[in-house]
């Protein structure tokens, strides 16, 4: 999934601030981690995306049947080549 710069650059931003981190797991965008995984290469890239797309349709969430139907997703972008709701720069 790819968002608009801007966009990353405030969750990031709010994911960074203390009051948000490990008090209040609604503001908490990513799983705490000591391992970032930088990508590079488009393999790797590619894996993310999917698993990102591919998670509302998982057992625990179960938000949509197809990756394309969840509406903050880019999938429908990748794979219809319709614009999502949200702006992305895609990569391919």
């Amino acid at each position: 999934m790819y968002f608009s710069t801007s966009t990353i650059k405030r969750w990031i931003h709010l994911s960074a601030r203390s009051e948000f981190r490990d008090k209040d797991r609604t503001y908490q965008i990513w799983q705490n981690s000591h391992s970032p995984k930088q990508i590079i290469s488009f393999p790797f890239f590619r894996q993310k995306l999917e698993y990102i797309q591919n998670n509302p349709c998982t057992e625990h969430w179960q938000l949509c049947e197809l990756p394309e139907q969840y509406p903050y997703s880019s999938a429908s972008d990748y794979l219809l080549d319709k614009p999502g709701i949200l702006d992305i720069e895609k990569i391919w």
